[in-house]
């Protein structure tokens, strides 16, 4: 994170969903970045899910959509064609 988002990258913001997870098994929080960003100076910004007629969506569901070959599910889901 340090090395990345702060030195590499300098971000401002970080925006993630409200069950993201990060680091050795996903042992970080939403509550663990924000207080990281207190830290290293910059914002975390959580967004709500979102969802279709079937279900919430996020990035496993889109990536099953994708493994599974649905490219057109995935799109509508993404809100974009995958190419």
């Amino acid at each position: 994170m340090e090395t990345i988002l702060v030195e590499q990258l300098r971000v401002r913001a970080v925006l993630v969903g409200e069950n993201f997870r990060f680091g050795h098994k996903q042992a970080g929080d939403t509550q663990l970045l924000r207080e990281l960003g207190k830290t290293h100076g910059f914002e975390v910004i959580t967004i709500p899910p979102g969802s279709s007629a079937r279900e919430v969506v996020s990035s496993t569901v889109i990536r099953r959509e994708i493994a599974d070959g649905r490219c057109d599910a995935s799109g509508r889901l993404l809100g974009a064609p995958l190419y």
